[in-house]
């Protein structure tokens, strides 16, 4: 269900609950790196089916094209760009990567990676080979996996593009990802209770 143009997920074990887009910024906290929710602007297209239509002009509108290209986003340091290739992500179910700069003029970004665009979940193999990418691209600043998204902190800026393309191949590689999907219920067979005969008069 969608509402007030806000993404609502639905939650293997919960019922639906609004998606909190991350971002995050170098350094101590701030406002801005507190979760933000992934807001898409409103359209008269019908809302189970993510209209992307529409998509930004000029210099954005090229990075979207090559973020539909290779797979991932660079967003440079323009945030709503996120929003639109989400947008497209979500119709095509396929995960969210991204990449941005700390700053205009930062040696370093960071990447983002985001599953809730899919029914997917990583697997243990496929969290424990996203762990070693760190490594393997001499990634010393903070690094999150999780089942459902994954962030890497600090990255050098020429080694964003190809880190993004290492995650893409190991995301979608078979065995790292699994359906995810309710738990069956181990409370048994559901029991038939009697409705009560309404009163009458």
């Amino acid at each position: 269900m969608f509402s007030k143009g806000v993404v609502w997920l639905r939650n293997s074990q919960a019922s639906c609950r609004p998606r909190q887009f991350p971002f995050h910024d170098c350094g101590k906290p701030t406002e801005k790196s507190q979760p933000q929710l992934l807001n898409f602007p409103k359209t008269t297209a019908d809302h189970s089916l993510v209209d992307i239509s529409y998509s930004p002009g000029g210099r954005a509108g090229g990075r979207l094209r090559l973020a539909r290209e290779h797979g991932y986003l660079d967003a440079a340091c323009d945030r709503s760009l996120p929003q639109w290739h989400s947008r497209w992500c979500w119709r095509l179910r396929i995960p969210v990567i991204w990449m941005e700069r700390c700053s205009p003029h930062s040696k370093y970004g960071r990447l983002h990676l985001d599953l809730f665009t899919t029914s997917q979940a990583l697997t243990p193999l496929g969290r424990e080979a996203l762990q070693g990418l760190s490594a393997r691209f001499g990634i010393a600043g903070a690094v999150r996996i999780t089942a459902h998204d994954g962030w890497w902190d600090r990255v050098s800026v020429d080694r964003l593009e190809p880190l993004a393309e290492a995650v893409l191949r190991t995301v979608t590689r078979p065995g790292n990802w699994e359906l995810d999907l309710p738990l069956p219920s181990t409370a048994g067979p559901a029991e038939l209770l009697a409705f009560p005969e309404r009163a009458t008069a």
